[in-house]
C-alpha cells in the first residue's frame, strides 16, 4: 500500500506562510523552463481509510498524483478529516497510529485547513492541491 498523502500549493510566485505552518519548499520548472514554487502543508502518512475516504468521495482516480482542489473540496476533505478526531472514531482508522500518537495533530491541522480555505478565497491564482503517493 502507499505511505503519503497531503496537501500543498503551487504558486508562479514566492509565498510568504504564517509561522504556525511548518511547510517544505521546492522550487521546480515547468515546460517552458519557468520557476514555480511548490509548498507542502499537510501532510498525512499511512493513514490509508483517510486515503480511500478522500478518493472516493471526491472521485479522484487511483494512478493520478495530484488533485487541484476547490475551497468546497478542501472543506469536504477537512470534514473526513474531522471525522477521526474522537478516540471512539479513531478504531474505525485504518492506520499504524494509535489515537496517542495523532490526536495532539488534529488541532494543529485544523488551523492549516482553515487558513487555506480562506487563502484560496483571495487568492485564487495560487493552486491547492492534494497529492497521492499510491
Amino acid at each position: 500500500m502507499g505511505l503519503d498523502n497531503g496537501i500543498f500549493l503551487r504558486s508562479k510566485r514566492e509565498l510568504k506562510n504564517p509561522n504556525f505552518i511548518d511547510s517544505s519548499r521546492y522550487v521546480e520548472t515547468d515546460e517552458a523552463g519557468n520557476p514555480y514554487f511548490e509548498y507542502y502543508v499537510l501532510y498525512w502518512r499511512k493513514w490509508w481509510s483517510f486515503r480511500n475516504d478522500v478518493m472516493n468521495e471526491l472521485g479522484f482516480a487511483d494512478g493520478d498524483y495530484s488533485f487541484p482542489l476547490t475551497v468546497e473540496q478542501l472543506e469536504k476533505i477537512q470534514e473526513i478529516y474531522n471525522y477521526y478526531n474522537s478516540e471512539e472514531t479513531w478504531q474505525e482508522a485504518d492506520s499504524i497510529w494509535n489515537w496517542e500518537e495523532v490526536k495532539d495533530h488534529f488541532p494543529e491541522q485544523n488551523k492549516v485547513f482553515e487558513w487555506l480555505k480562506s487563502y484560496k478565497k483571495l487568492h485564487p491564482s495560487v493552486e491547492v492541491l492534494f497529492y497521492d503517493s499510491y
